[in-house]
């Protein structure tokens, strides 16, 4: 997956598979020692997977990319802050024709 550096008040977008996207503030994570287990940020689905994560630092957009692919482009506002743990929003409807999500970007105008 992958680790993300943040300054203790952003706040994280993960991203599965299916479509799925869920906001949260990071201080929704409670700090725990090296030998902790962790504590769920997004609810996974039958055969779904975390693809990727954001930290949003800036006002942006997010861009993902489906294996069929298919690129979405979303305001990051439109994604509501919720409390860890749930299911998430849809960002992309997956299928057949368009496919599973396998990227996520924060990007600008200029990038």
């Amino acid at each position: 997956m992958g680790v993300k550096l943040t300054d203790g008040n952003n706040d994280i977008v993960i991203g599965t598979s299916n479509g799925l996207a869920i906001r949260f503030n990071e201080k929704d994570v409670r700090e725990m020692g090296r030998t902790a287990t962790g504590v769920r940020g997004i609810k996974l689905g039958k055969d779904d997977y975390v693809i990727g994560c954001i930290v949003v630092k800036r006002t942006a957009s997010l861009l993902v990319v489906t294996d069929q692919g298919f690129g979405k482009r979303s305001d990051i506002n439109d994604y509501r802050i919720t409390r860890r743990g749930g299911k998430g929003v849809i960002t992309v409807k997956t299928g057949d024709k368009i496919g599973k999500l396998i990227a996520m970007k924060e990007v600008e105008d200029n990038d």
